[in-house]
């Protein structure tokens, strides 16, 4: 450190310390902020496949609701149907097993009406994913 006359206690420049400093908290925010942007990537990536599936599976279930799906195979003894095809180059399976369940309308509105009602518990098998829900058809 160079001091010239009547500037005493003075300095120019950085120390060493000073800039090692410097570059490490430069270094931790330079880390922290790539991790932020890889995690980031990863969950908009995760975000895109989920609604690509979730488009997909509409898809199919629209060909399903509009009867251009080829012909079910039915198990005569549990009526069980098993509707299998092709959607995007990816093979799927969808199964609609007939299940009882309670009729949501039994006396909401006084009118007398059967407890339970016929409805389909359809899975679907796509891109190693399963979706489940129920439905009348």
């Amino acid at each position: 450190m160079s001091m010239h006359p009547g500037q005493h206690g003075l300095r120019r420049g950085f120390t060493l310390l000073e800039a090692v400093l410097a570059l490490s908290v430069l270094a931790s925010i330079l880390v922290v902020t790539l991790q932020l942007r890889a995690q980031s990537i990863t969950t908009s990536r995760s975000i895109s496949a989920h609604q690509r599936l979730q488009r997909d599976t509409d898809a199919i279930l629209d060909s399903l609701e509009a009867s251009t799906l080829d012909l079910p195979t039915v198990d005569d003894q549990s009526q069980v149907r098993t509707w299998t095809g092709e959607h995007l180059g990816a093979v799927f399976t969808l199964t609609a097993t007939p299940v009882l369940v309670t009729n949501p309308l039994h006396g909401a509105d006084g009118t007398p009406r059967t407890d339970q009602i016929m409805m389909f518990r359809y899975e679907l098998a796509y891109r190693e994913q399963t979706v489940t829900f129920l439905g009348a058809h």
